[in-house]
């Protein structure tokens, strides 16, 4: 017997079934005004798809892939918990199949499981997947840069041989050069006196 039809996966778990999902695509768009005629894709930025699935996973079932949930000491809805704890603690790169598309490289951001007294023998979860965006780095060999060429040259020679410094001479504040200064700072601080 061949499957006909494949129910959403994560990373080739096969749950029982699938509630709802939800495909979620976002661009960040600058908010600064774009000049007429500018490359718009300069100011677009891709986020990473997020997509979110609610599943079902119960005790009485068969798996859809014989054994998959299967380990000894516990029920399918325990394994099924363990997987998603697995795959969240890990961050394990997954490939998503679900009913629209198929995703490579997602990771999961979030999981929910909810068991209340209408899951007794199951769990219901709501497991936020979210792509991670890999590049690949590649070395580029960069040559050496040439040495300048000389500056040119004119027949004005633009470099002075000596400079003249003058006359130099140490002033100290009880000189007399600094007499108005020195009575001006005592009288803000005397007062004006």
């Amino acid at each position: 017997m061949s499957l006909a039809y494949v129910k959403c996966a994560i990373g080739g778990y096969f749950f029982d079934a699938t509630i709802s999902e939800s495909h979620d695509f976002e661009n960040q768009i600058t908010v600064n005004p774009v000049q007429t005629g500018a490359n718009v894709n300069d100011h677009v930025f891709a986020q990473p798809i997020l997509y979110t699935m609610q599943i079902f996973q119960s005790d009485c079932l068969a798996s859809v892939v014989s054994g998959q949930f299967d380990v000894s000491g516990l029920t399918r809805s325990q394994t099924a918990m363990a997987v998603l704890m697995s795959l969240w603690q890990k961050a394990q790169i997954l490939t998503v199949q679900t009913s629209l598309q198929t995703y490579d490289s997602m990771i999961i951001k979030s999981c929910v499981v909810t068991k209340d007294k209408d899951t007794m023998s199951a769990i219901k979860a709501t497991v936020i997947l979210q792509q991670l965006i890999i590049t690949d780095a590649q070395a580029v060999s960069i040559s050496t840069i040439p040495p300048a060429p000389a500056p040119a040259t004119s027949i004005f020679s633009q470099v002075t041989q000596s400079t003249n410094k003058g006359k130099t001479s140490v002033l100290t504040p009880s000189s007399p050069a600094f007499a108005p200064i020195n009575s001006g700072v005592l009288s803000l601080f005397s007062g004006g006196e």
